[in-house]
């Protein structure tokens, strides 16, 4: 598998395995990254047949990534890295009030996963937000008692935000932002914040999938 990775991804590449069983196309991608430097990330996805997830290719992932010792006992090196664990469900398909608040509270770990922002920076009232190591900054704001703490955690970190880059900010919203004149007159305009409303996205994407179905 190591070889198949060398011959067809590049070093920023993104692999999907969707039948991960053990966990050898992971293990593949940290060797590879190991060796060569590369910032490769994996999907492994699986039905968790016989425990196979939970009990050998969860286990086998963080051990390749923390070291551990063999069946010789030797000392292997852990390659470092970061491991999340997401179980899937359903969503109810009823396009009303608490289903859509429900949607957007079941939503944080997608935009974490989008915008690969998982390190928890700041936790106020309706609000949050998250980074990576790289300093990538990701907020969202759940209703308007969030929009105050947040205003002040840009203000605090705005000039660690590289010239080029903006912060995307998720507000809970069913349609356009409510709060781009709140950032603007707090003198964070749109070259440095980018409000997106959610789950309008994901509330499309469901709409679309049910109708396919039906």
């Amino acid at each position: 598998i190591k070889r198949v990775l060398q011959i067809s991804s590049k070093k920023n590449s993104i692999i999907l395995d969707f039948f991960g069983g053990s966990g050898t196309t992971g293990h593949a991608v940290l060797e590879l990254n190991k060796e060569d430097g590369g910032n490769r990330k994996f999907i492994l996805c699986t039905n968790n047949e016989n425990n196979i997830c939970t009990q050998v290719c969860y286990p086998r992932i963080k051990k390749v990534m923390n070291g551990y010792t063999d069946s010789k006992k030797k000392k292997i090196k852990g390659t470092s890295g970061n491991l999340r664990y997401f179980k899937t469900d359903f969503v109810d398909a009823k396009d009303n009030q608490g289903n859509i608040k429900k949607l957007a509270e079941a939503s944080t770990e997608i935009l974490c996963l989008k915008e690969d922002c998982f390190d928890l920076k700041e936790k106020k009232k309706d609000f949050r937000a998250f980074g990576n190591p790289s300093g990538k900054i990701m907020c969202i704001i759940d209703d308007y008692p969030g929009l105050k703490p947040c205003i002040a955690f840009v203000n605090k970190i705005k000039s660690k935000i590289p010239q080029d880059e903006k912060i995307n900010v998720y507000e809970f919203s069913l349609g356009n932002s409510m709060y781009q004149a709140d950032f603007d007159k707090a003198g964070l305009g749109e070259d440095l914040v980018n409000l997106i409303p959610y789950p309008d996205g994901i509330r499309r994407t469901f709409s679309n999938i049910g109708r396919s179905v039906n």
